[in-house]
């Protein structure tokens, strides 16, 4: 399954830049940059046999600090191959759709139950 998160801290563009050539990390563990901890607001979540969500016309998700939303994000990819089969390609991602025309109402995602921590 595939999460994408936002990052929420100050002088983000900072911390970003700094992870933006690194092919990827171990998530929760001891090598895991400190500034992942502060990725924790989900903005998508899918899963297998998922087929994606759209928001409405009239709603859309802010993004960039000055709107209140993050400017850049982690995506978190969680693969299960218990029999350790070799060969096994990976072709999934994330597709999402940007417009710089404000929707009428902004979108948001409700967080309910426990966090996940180490």
């Amino acid at each position: 399954h595939m999460l994408l998160y936002e990052c929420h801290l100050s002088d983000s563009e900072r911390h970003y830049e700094k992870w933006i050539s690194v092919q990827g990390n171990q998530c929760y563990g001891a090598n895991m940059p400190v500034s992942w901890k502060y990725c924790t607001s989900p903005l998508i979540a899918w899963a297998v046999g998922g087929e994606g969500e759209m928001y409405p016309d009239h709603a859309g998700f802010p993004l960039g600090e000055e709107h209140g939303g993050a400017t850049y994000f982690l995506m978190e990819t969680h693969y299960d191959n218990p029999n350790l089969k070799p060969g096994i390609v990976d072709s999934s991602g994330l597709r999402i759709f940007y417009t710089e025309r404000l929707r009428k109402y902004d979108a948001g995602i409700l967080m309910t139950g426990h966090a996940v921590t180490p």
